[in-house]
């Protein structure tokens, strides 16, 4: 899979910095060839990229309900502004917060991808973004 956009580390300083906001450490930034992965002892981002999406596969923060996941998700959503990437997808919901957050965002569940329970979607939400 060809990628038209560099994950190098300095185009998610924006992110890194957050995380280290959060956890006042330092992270670690693994890049593979369509995945980054950013963490530390507290907190961890997986994200994954194809060319119609950013995929937030995995997101795990030292101190939550502070508005730290919206400010991650604001900055990819610029991220697939500047980078022409239509579609941001947050990848396997599995807890009511979650669920919670992803409607308050207005991303919308992905059929087919999950399960619903007392009203509340399980699976993969998406907003578009171009």
């Amino acid at each position: 899979m060809y990628l038209k956009y560099e994950l190098e580390r300095k185009n998610f300083e924006g992110i890194i910095n957050i995380i280290k906001e959060i956890d006042n450490s330092e992270i670690i930034y693994n890049k593979g060839f369509s995945n980054i992965y950013i963490y530390n002892d507290m907190s961890e981002l997986y994200l994954k990229f194809n060319s119609r999406q950013v995929i937030l596969s995995r997101i795990l923060l030292g101190k939550q309900h502070q508005g730290y996941g919206k400010q991650i998700v604001d900055s990819l959503i610029e991220f697939c502004k500047i980078n022409e990437i239509p579609e941001l997808v947050i990848e396997s919901v599995s807890t009511k917060a979650m669920t919670g957050f992803c409607n308050k965002y207005d991303f919308k569940k992905v059929e087919y991808t999950g399960y619903e329970i007392e009203g509340q979607w399980y699976g993969n939400y998406m907003k578009n973004i171009l």
